[in-house]
């Protein structure tokens, strides 16, 4: 089975759980990314987030990326994620 650490390549940059969704958003601008590993104390995944998440689970909500962590997003898109459908 292939995993992903046999894919995956050096150098990838993980956010930090406790930065805000303004600084995930900047820092997807400046590698040019979409989706945003995001990483705990711990330097484990905690979860990943995306540009499209920030838009939709964020601002289109009328709240403030500012005051939100990206390890909230994180964990809101694991728990609001639908079921697939076989």
């Amino acid at each position: 089975m292939t995993k992903v650490k046999d894919i995956m390549h050096a150098g990838a940059t993980c956010g930090g759980q406790g930065q805000s969704l303004v600084w995930a958003a900047r820092l997807m601008r400046d590698l040019d990314v979409g989706a945003l590993p995001i990483c705990g104390d711990d330097d484990r995944l905690h979860g990943i987030i995306t540009d499209r998440d920030i838009v939709l689970r964020c601002v289109a909500e009328a709240n403030d990326p500012a005051g939100i962590t990206a390890e909230d997003l994180a964990q809101a898109s694991r728990m609001c994620r639908r079921p697939r459908r076989h």
